[in-house]
C-alpha cells in the first residue's frame, strides 16, 4: 500500500501540492487486533530488518504502542543500516520534518537516493520532490523529473501526476501537453483526483488534445466523487453556461452549493450571482438536491469506514 502521504507545501501552481510518501507495505491501515506486537517485537531484537522497519511504523503511527517518533526513527535506523529500502524513506521523512530526529532536508535526501536507487518508488518520488523544491541539495528539475519518470513507470500516481506537470510547465523536461496529458490519465485511472480535475482542463481548454466538453465534463465528475471542490466549482459553472452539458440553473446551483460547502473560495460569490437568475422553484429544487446529494456521500463515507474496520 501507498502509506500516508505527508504534505510539505505547494510548490507548483495549478497542482495540491507535491507531497512526500511513506514507503510500501506500511502497517497503516491495520487493526491493533491484526498486529501480532510480541512477534515482531521479538523479531526485531533478533535482528529481522522487516520486523526492525514494522515496529518503526507502529511506533511512528501509533498502533498497539504509544506514539513516539523518537522510538520510531530508532527502529527505522536500524532497519535503514540493513539496507531495508522502507524504512529508509521512512526515516528520511522524519529527519524531512524534524520528527523523533532533529530536521536535516541533507540527510532526508540522503536516505531517500539509497532507497531510490534500490528501486523504491515511493523513495524516488520524495528524492524527486527534495530535488525539485531544493531541500538538502541544489535544486535540479532535471534530476527531479528522472526520478519521478522512475516511480511513474512503477505505477506511481503521486509521480505520474507530477510528473505531468512538468511536462505542461516544461521544468526539467521539454515543454510537451500530449505527454502531459498521457500521465495525468494514468494517475487518474489510479483514482488520483486532483489529475481527473486537470484532465478536464485539458479537455476543456484544448491542451495536448482537442477540445472536448463532453469529455471535461466526465473527469470533472470522477473528481467531483473524490470529493474535489474546484471540480464541483466547474461544473457548476458549465451547467451554468451550457457548455458540455444542457443549461440547467438548479443543475449549477447544485454544484456551487457542493463546492462552497468545501470552502471553495469562488463559490458562493457564483452561488450568489446565479440566484438572481434563478426562480424560487429552481433554488427551491438546488436546495433539495443537495441534500440529497450530502446524505448519498455520507451513507458512502460511513460504507467506506464499515467496509475498512469489519
Amino acid at each position: 500500500m501507498k502509506g500516508l502521504f505527508l504534505a510539505l507545501g505547494l510548490l507548483l501552481q495549478g497542482c495540491q501540492g507535491f507531497l512526500m510518501q511513506n514507503g510500501n507495505g506500511s502497517a497503516a491501515g491495520t487493526t491493533s487486533e491484526e498486529v501480532d506486537l510480541p512477534g515482531i517485537e521479538h523479531a526485531a531484537l533478533a535482528g529481522d530488518p522487516h520486523a526492525e522497519y514494522r515496529l518503526g511504523v507502529l511506533f511512528e503511527e501509533g498502533k498497539s504502542v504509544t506514539q513516539d517518533y523518537r522510538e520510531a526513527a530508532a527502529w527505522y535506523e536500524k532497519a535503514s543500516a540493513r539496507g531495508y529500502s522502507d524504512a529508509q524513506n521512512n526515516l528520511g521523512l522524519l529527519y524531512a520534518q524534524g520528527l523523533g530526529v532533529p530536521a536535516s532536508p541533507k540527510r532526508a535526501s540522503m536516505l531517500f537516493r539509497k532507497a531510490a536507487d534500490q528501486g523504491n518508488a515511493s523513495a524516488q518520488f520524495n528524492l524527486g520532490v527534495s530535488l525539485l523544491k531544493g531541500q538538502g541539495k541544489a535544486r535540479d528539475p532535471k534530476q527531479a523529473a528522472n526520478w519521478f519518470t522512475q516511480a511513474a513507470r512503477q505505477g506511481d500516481s503521486g509521480a505520474q501526476y507530477n510528473l505531468a506537470i512538468l511536462y505542461q510547465r516544461g521544468e526539467g523536461v521539454p515543454q510537451d501537453d500530449p505527454q502531459a496529458l498521457v500521465w495525468f490519465e494514468r494517475s487518474a485511472a489510479q483514482g488520483y483526483a486532483e489529475a481527473s480535475y486537470q484532465l478536464a482542463i485539458c479537455y476543456q481548454n484544448g491542451k495536448g488534445v482537442d477540445s472536448d466538453q463532453g469529455q471535461a465534463v466526465k473527469w470533472l465528475r470522477l473528481a467531483i466523487d473524490q470529493g474535489h471542490p474546484a471540480a464541483m466549482n466547474r461544473l457548476g459553472a458549465l451547467y451554468e453556461d451550457g457548455r458540455g452539458v444542457p443549461q440547467d440553473f438548479t443543475q449549477a446551483y447544485l454544484f456551487y452549493n457542493l463546492a462552497a460547502s468545501e470552502n471553495h473560495d469562488k463559490a458562493a460569490e457564483n452561488r450568489q450571482a446565479l440566484l438572481a437568475r434563478m426562480t424560487p422553484a429552481q433554488i427551491a429544487e438546488g436546495q433539495r438536491l443537495t441534500r440529497e446529494w450530502l446524505t448519498r456521500q455520507s451513507h458512502r463515507s460511513n460504507q467506506r469506514i464499515f467496509d475498512r474496520t469489519r
